[in-house]
């Protein structure tokens, strides 16, 4: 039933005009401004959203709040380091990244913060 529509995210953010920057800086574009309200909708590949929500008081949280899909990650991981964009590293157990990238088998995988420290995969599936 609902694995046939679109769906959107929704991430809270502190700071809203660094947000937007940051979101604006690695390519989404802006569908909906709705700043009066304390949210901004951006348009994410086919038919997919990324809302960006005002919240004074956002809490800490390290895991992974959204993830796209790539077809090239290692060129994604360029390009936003091109845009001033580190991506994380983890030396976990089971999880260590080399050059921002981990491979875990099924997918190589990276992960990005915002401003607010949401934590955005991205995603390269084999």
């Amino acid at each position: 039933m609902l694995g046939h529509h679109a769906i959107d995210v929704v991430l809270e953010v502190v700071d809203f005009e660094d947000a937007r920057a940051f979101y604006q800086r690695i390519g989404l574009e802006i569908v909906r401004d709705a700043s009066d309200a304390g949210a901004i909708e951006f348009a994410a590949g086919t038919d997919s959203r990324l809302v960006i929500k005002h919240t004074p008081d956002r809490g800490l949280d390290e895991r992974t709040t959204a993830s796209w899909r790539v077809d090239d990650l290692p060129a994604t991981v360029a390009l936003l380091r091109e845009r001033g964009i580190e991506p994380l590293d983890y030396d976990l157990p089971g999880l260590k990244t080399e050059n921002g990238i981990a491979d875990l088998g099924f997918a190589d995988l990276a992960w990005i913060a915002d401003p607010s420290n949401n934590v955005i995969g991205l995603a390269q599936y084999r």
